[in-house]
């Protein structure tokens, strides 16, 4: 899926849609997004670049700047170590009920998470692209990201250079001070990517295209 993976150095590699299943957007829950809320989602470990969503926030804080963010993933028992000092930090600062820690949730119920916040951050680095990041758009999610794969495809306003919490820090509080209007249009604009360029019939078409091609 990703021109930045390991495999698509391959000649015989073919780029894929994710496959989102746009089915699924049909049991949206009706839930009241709280404004200025952040959600993060997926494993708490250092190859997804936890630390460096949190320190982002800590500087968004620092500055004065309103907000809360909720983390969701399971922690492998290597990494219980970097969860742990993650919530420390965090509470050293006073931010314990601003920034908050959970552990993972059923797929089944993550759409309820996705209705209920505004803002879904993806730090993971480039290669990997992750489903959750068009689970998120799909679901009306204001998403930032830094995976170069979506460069040029998505609004530059929630693309961050990657590795750098300060920029990181500046693209969040731009899309933090869009207006209602903003928001929803491009709301509007991700939930049109998702179904254009990463359904399931994008998917199929592709790889039917692409065996009919091979036979």
């Amino acid at each position: 899926t990703s021109k930045y993976s390991y495999t698509a150095k391959y000649k015989k590699t073919v780029l894929m849609p994710v496959g989102f299943d746009t089915e699924t957007l049909k049991d949206l829950p009706n839930l009241p997004r709280a404004g200025r809320s952040i959600l993060v989602i997926g494993r708490i470990s250092p190859s997804k670049n936890i630390h460096l969503i949190v320190e982002a926030l800590i500087k968004l804080q620092e500055s004065g700047i309103s907000f809360t963010a909720d983390f969701y993933g399971h922690t492998s028992p290597e990494n219980l170590v970097y969860r742990e000092n993650l919530i420390s930090r965090a509470r050293d600062l006073g931010l314990a009920k601003i920034i908050n820690f959970y552990p993972g949730v059923p797929n089944t119920e993550t759409r309820l998470l996705y209705a209920a916040h505004e803002i879904v951050i993806n730090a993971s680095p480039s290669g990997m692209l992750d489903k959750t990041i068009f689970s998120a758009m799909g679901r009306g999610c204001l998403v930032l990201v830094s995976n170069r794969d979506l460069a040029g495809q998505i609004p530059n306003q929630f693309l961050f250079t990657e590795n750098n919490s300060e920029d990181l820090a500046s693209a969040l509080l731009t899309v933090l001070n869009l207006s209602d209007i903003e928001k929803n249009d491009y709301r509007g604009t991700f939930q049109k990517f998702v179904l254009d360029h990463h359904s399931l019939s994008s998917l199929a078409n592709k790889l039917i295209s692409n065996m009919n091609l091979r036979i």
